[in-house]
């Protein structure tokens, strides 16, 4: 957040980390890539979801970070 508000040159900023979840569903667990990134990161690419919402500013916010936007290879397999 302290990048983004001392920006001068860019026009938007986000932030990515790499990671790696656990996915549970009825079928054996598996582990899948994940990207934890702040919600602007949508919008500034241009992205919008197929189904559900996109990440809004209050998912920034500290105890409203367990939001997950599930890519559609994850939704299909």
């Amino acid at each position: 957040m302290d990048y983004r508000k001392d920006n001068q040159v860019f026009e938007d900023m986000a932030a990515v980390e790499d990671d790696h979840f656990l996915l549970m569903t009825d079928q054996p667990s598996q582990r899948v890539l994940a990207l934890k990134v702040t919600a602007n990161l949508f919008g500034m690419m241009g992205l919008q979801p197929a189904l559900g919402r996109s990440l809004v500013d209050a998912d920034n916010q500290p105890g409203h970070e367990h939001v997950v936007v599930l890519s559609d290879a994850v939704l299909r397999e």
